[in-house]
Formats: C-alpha cells, sequence, structure tokens
C-alpha cells in the first residue's frame, strides 16, 4: 500500500485544494468537510502543484496557499506540510462591510419588508436594531408575503411584550455573512439573549460589550441551510442547558496592548490561583492567544494579530468555558485630558436613598468624579444620577448585573479609570471619611481630603497606595432609615476600629489587578501608608435600623464571601454581624447593639458645612 498521510480540517468551512496541471488530467477539486479526515498517498504531490484555500462547497475560492515541502510524515497517522501562507476561514477573509450611515428601514422596505419595518418601528424594536448594528447585527427579516393569512391576527393577539420578544428573537447580536451561516450547526444566540446596552449607560471608556440581562428568558436559535439561499429557524430551548452562571465568561474590556476577561469557574478560591499557562483566549472559536494572567476573576491576554481584528471584532471571546461577551478592537487615542486629582468608585443595590449625603459630602472634601456600579438596582437610582449630573456633578452610572462580582467591578474601573483619574477612592455608600483637623475651621474643609492626600503621599515617590481604618457605628435606636442621612442619625459606635479602606494610585496598580475589594497589590518597589485615627478615619454607617440592615441577607456582593443564608463559613465570619443567624430574624435588643462609644463629630461638622435654615420653622434641614 503505498505512503499514506493524515490532514483534519481545523477551520471553519471547507477546505479546498486543486492540483494545477495534473499531468494527463484536468485540474481536480476536493473539498475536505471539517467533521471528517482526509486520506491521500504522499506520491499524489510530487511533481504537482497545489493550492489551498478555505472555502464553502458551491462557491469560488482563491488557492493562493500553496504547497512548499513536507515536514513530518508519521505513516496512516498525520503529516505536517509546510505551505506559503495561512489559510483563513471564508468570512475571515472576507472584510465586514461598513453600517457608517445605514439606513436600516428603507434597506428592509427595499428588500420587500415593509410590514416587518412597520412592526419593529411601533414596537421600538428598530431602535434596538440600530443600537446593535455598531457591534454587529445579523437580521433574519420576513417578506411582506410572510404576514398573509392568519399570521397578523395571531400577531396582534400578543401583548407588547410579547411581539418585543418576537421580534427581537429575529435578530442575532454578531455579524454572520451568508457564507458562515451555511456551515454552522450549533445554537446561536439573538437579541431577546444579549440585548445591546444603551450608550448612555455603558462603562466608558471601557468599550461597550453585550451583556445579557438575567431576568429575561428566550429561546436560542439554530440556523439550519435548508436550500442553498435559504435559512430557517428553530428554537432550541428544550434540548440546551440555560449558562451556568457559576461557570462562565462574563465581561471583558481592553487596554492598548491586551484583552481582559472577567470569568467565574477557574479561581474559585480566594488567594488560590489558576496558572495562566493551563489557559487560552479563543475569538470567534478560530484564534487563540496565550493567557498572560489569572488572578482572581480577571484574566488577561494579548490581542488577536492586527490584521485579523476588524474581522474577529464584536464576535465572542471566551476562555475555552462559556461566554457572554465580545471582542472589541481598542479605541485610537484620544487628546490627551488632563487628569483628575481624585476619583471614588462604588457598587450599589437598592442605595439611591443614600447617594445624595455620600456624593454632596465627599464633592466637597475633594472627590472630582464617582462611578456608581448598578448591580441590579430596583429603585430610583437612575433618577438621582440624573439630577446630580444637571446640577454639575460629575457622576457616572455603569449597569453592572453581575451577581457577586465587586472585585471585579472595582478592577474593572481600575482599567476605565487608568487614563483619566490619579487616585481612586474604593468605598461604599455608608461610609464617609473625616479627618479630626476638618472639624476645627469647617469653612476650610473644601477639597480637604486631597489636601491630606498630597501631604501623605509628599515625603516618598513610592507610595501607591493610603489606607484608613474603618470606625463601625451601632443602631442608634433608630427604627427606621431618617431622611436627614445617616450622619445624622447614627451617633453611637463600637469602640475599637475595624478593618480598612484605600485610595488607589491607579498607575501602580499590579499587572494582575488583583484586589481585596478594598485594597489593591501593587507594583514591587511602591508601598502602602497607613494614616493614623488621630488623623483621619472612616466612619462606617454598618448597623442600621433594622428594616434597612435586614436587607444584607438577600446577598453579598464580594466574590468570596458567602450569602448570610448560607452556612459554609459558620457565624463567625467577619463579614456577618455578630449574634444574628442565617436568617433574617431581628434581635429583640437590636435598637442598643454595637454601641459602645458615642460619637458625634461627623454629624456636627455635617451640620456646621451643610444645612440650610427651613422658612418657617426653627430647624434647619440638610442640603439633601
Amino acid at each position: 500500500m503505498p505512503e499514506a498521510f493524515t490532514l483534519k480540517k481545523a477551520l471553519l468551512g471547507s477546505v479546498k485544494f486543486r492540483w494545477l496541471n495534473f499531468t494527463g488530467y484536468r485540474n481536480l477539486d476536493i473539498f475536505v468537510s471539517p467533521r471528517y479526515f482526509c486520506n491521500f498517498t504522499g506520491v499524489f504531490f510530487k511533481g504537482s502543484k497545489v493550492g489551498f484555500g478555505a472555502v464553502t462547497p458551491g462557491s469560488k475560492a482563491k488557492l493562493d496557499a500553496m504547497y512548499v515541502k513536507s515536514v513530518k510524515e508519521i505513516p496512516y497517522n498525520v503529516s505536517v506540510l509546510e505551505i506559503s501562507q495561512v489559510i483563513l476561514p471564508y468570512d475571515l477573509s472576507t472584510p465586514a462591510p461598513s453600517a457608517n450611515a445605514l439606513n436600516t428601514s428603507a434597506e428592509l422596505e427595499k428588500a420587500g419588508c415593509k410590514i416587518f419595518v412597520q412592526l419593529i418601528t411601533v414596537t421600538g424594536v428598530l431602535k434596538t436594531y440600530e443600537d446593535a448594528i455598531t457591534t454587529g447585527l445579523t437580521m433574519f427579516a420576513p417578506t411582506n408575503e410572510a404576514f398573509t393569512g392568519p399570521v397578523m391576527a395571531k400577531l396582534n393577539k400578543l401583548s407588547s411584550a410579547q411581539q418585543v420578544s418576537l421580534l427581537e428573537y429575529h435578530a442575532m447580536p454578531v455579524y454572520s455573512p451568508t457564507a458562515r451561516l451555511k456551515i454552522t450547526s450549533g445554537p446561536m444566540s439573538t437579541l431577546v439573549d444579549n440585548p445591546p446596552i444603551s450608550r448612555a449607560h455603558t462603562c466608558a471608556p471601557v468599550p461597550q460589550t453585550l451583556t445579557p440581562t438575567p431576568s429575561r428568558a428566550s429561546p436560542d436559535v439554530t440556523a439550519a441551510l435548508t436550500e442553498p439561499t435559504n435559512i430557517v429557524l428553530r428554537s432550541t430551548t428544550s434540548d440546551r442547558p440555560v449558562l451556568k452562571w457559576n461557570h462562565i465568561v462574563y465581561e471583558s474590556a481592553v487596554s492598548e496592548t491586551d484583552v481582559i476577561l472577567f470569568a467565574k469557574g477557574i479561581n474559585t478560591r480566594q488567594g488560590i490561583n489558576d496558572v495562566p499557562q493551563t489557559l487560552r483566549c479563543v475569538f470567534s472559536n478560530t484564534v487563540e492567544t496565550a493567557v498572560t494572567v489569572s488572578a482572581q476573576e480577571v484574566f488577561r491576554c494579548p490581542h488577536p494579530p492586527q490584521h485579523l481584528q476588524s474581522q474577529l471584532s464584536s464576535g465572542k471571546i471566551t476562555l475555552i468555558m462559556p461566554s457572554a461577551t465580545y471582542y472589541n478592537i481598542p479605541e485610537a487615542k484620544k487628546d490627551i485630558i488632563p487628569k483628575k486629582s481624585l476619583c471614588t468608585c462604588t457598587m450599589v443595590f437598592n442605595a439611591a436613598k443614600f447617594m445624595k449625603e455620600w456624593i454632596i459630602y465627599h464633592s466637597h472634601v475633594g472627590v472630582d468624579e464617582f462611578f456608581i456600579y448598578d448591580n441590579n438596582n430596583e429603585d430610583h437610582l437612575e433618577e438621582v444620577i440624573t439630577e446630580f449630573v444637571q446640577s454639575g456633578y460629575n457622576v457616572i452610572r455603569c449597569l453592572w448585573p453581575w451577581a457577586k462580582t465587586q472585585e471585579a467591578g472595582f478592577t474593572h474601573y481600575s482599567l476605565a479609570a487608568t487614563n483619566k483619574c490619579k487616585w481612586v477612592m474604593f468605598t461604599d455608600v455608608d461610609e464617609f471619611i473625616l479627618s479630626h483637623g476638618w472639624l476645627q475651621d469647617p469653612a476650610a474643609s473644601s477639597n480637604a481630603l486631597k489636601i491630606m492626600l498630597l501631604n501623605k503621599t509628599s515625603s516618598s515617590n513610592r507610595v501607591g497606595q493610603v489606607s484608613m481604618k474603618c470606625r463601625n457605628f451601632g443602631v442608634s435606636n433608630l427604627k427606621e432609615h431618617l431622611v436627614a442621612g445617616v450622619t445624622q442619625g447614627y451617633t453611637c459606635r463600637e469602640r475599637e476600629e475595624q478593618r480598612h479602606k484605600s485610595i488607589l494610585l491607579l498607575e501602580v496598580s499590579s499587572l494582575s489587578l488583583m484586589n481585596v475589594v478594598y485594597h489593591f497589590e501593587l507594583k514591587p518597589g511602591y508601598k502602602t501608608v497607613g494614616v493614623k485615627p488621630s488623623e483621619a478615619v472612616i466612619n462606617h454607617y454598618k448597623y442600621q435600623a433594622w428594616s434597612e440592615f435586614k436587607k444584607k441577607f438577600t446577598r453579598r456582593a464580594p466574590a468570596y464571601v458567602v450569602d448570610w443564608k448560607e452556612g459554609k463559613n459558620g457565624l463567625g465570619s467577619q463579614d456577618r454581624a455578630p449574634g444574628l443567624g442565617f436568617e433574617a430574624v431581628r434581635p429583640l435588643d437590636w435598637e442598643t447593639k454595637f454601641c459602645q462609644v458615642t460619637d458625634t463629630l461627623l454629624r456636627q461638622f455635617m451640620e456646621n458645612v451643610f444645612s440650610v435654615k427651613n422658612a418657617g420653622s426653627l430647624n434647619s434641614l440638610m442640603q439633601w
């Protein structure tokens, strides 16, 4: 039997290769399916000119990757061949068309889809389509004939929400040319699964991603080729499992030099990280790059080769695990804008009532920008932030639907703020920095936090982080939240300081971006300096009226902190409130707990700086 070799197809589509000027025969074309091995005898190549190219059956291709020589052969097993250039999948070698100035409705009407245009216009789905175009869109638009007979009557019986879901089901949030659809057999997500986020709410300047909304359920869609030019959609809900939240790439960001993925299911224990060498970033299921950093839920890897970036843009990116995020090319450098001295970042869930007091106070003492991660808030947070923005405050809201990802959110902001903020403070909205020096002259306290930060770092250029102790305030006999604010209602605390919070110099955070919620790992050579409680502390209004505090039993924000209703860490965990069990049951003495020292210093400061006269009353009101 003649010597044989095996060639396995590894790219999308079929590989086509042609024997040119084959002696005694016409040119010979052979297709290799993605699912099979092909066996040829080695003598076929001898004395022949062989060209390779990736195509779909029935189409023409450039066979310009030429056979050069055989590198290694193992009979009946494998053969390594040298060819003159890379064989690109058909849809990667075809540039994606520009979406600039595309009139979606006009193009659809020209194609005979006027009724479909009317439907997506009146339901608002047209705007959803247009928002998705910039990052990629594949639309399956029925023609007018499809709405004949009983179809319209059935549509009219659907609720508005059902009509929207049905119309969003007819588009995918990724650009897929016809050639790719012809060879696709796996399930594909639609806009119902992955609605495009409005630009007003994205986490600029970190590139936009398509984030699935956890509360919306929808069928997946599979594209199947029935005729050479016909694509049909069929639901695969019944036979495809839902993505599991504990094993998924849920968010991404890009820098000029690399891609950063946020993923659950790899580093599942705090302080124990999988080595990067065991992982790979995969772009659109075709291109891989090595993972360089694996730390908590953060993974970094290089961009794909530059000549492939535009073709891979908006394609799925993963770590060889389920993914809900997409690759975006880093934006070109813009004009350099002077950095803000001090920004602050927080993540909130149903905390709108606390925002005004927290923002007004910290803006007064020197914070230039407030970045709020909206972790599925159900209150009027957006309304509160809009009011601040209209009043001239620099407040940015970022939709962040992922549960138990506080560390990842802070890492995400450390990337987003690199080019616009010098220092960033990471705190909660029930925490307020206070320096005893500010009490002596409240009128001079404007920008006092910046001044204190400058004084703590001026003696050394190796200071990368400033850390302050926290004082936990108790319930102070309150039974409900005071409109005047937490600083006015909670006036007693525990005697000993607990834990700490930090202000980070962004440019010296380590490449791993490792953080333990409120402090970051630094580059070698940089240090964290502590602030003595006699200089400054953080008042943490931790133990509030029971109607507020019991909400903490719903869920905890950090990735490695167990929810309070679970018994995994026991009742001795530092995150828990002493004396409470695993259920939100109010202790009989709750109103008097955690009160060892009376402390009204910040309340007095607030009254001196932020109180305003109440017309017709002897009492003053706070600005919020």
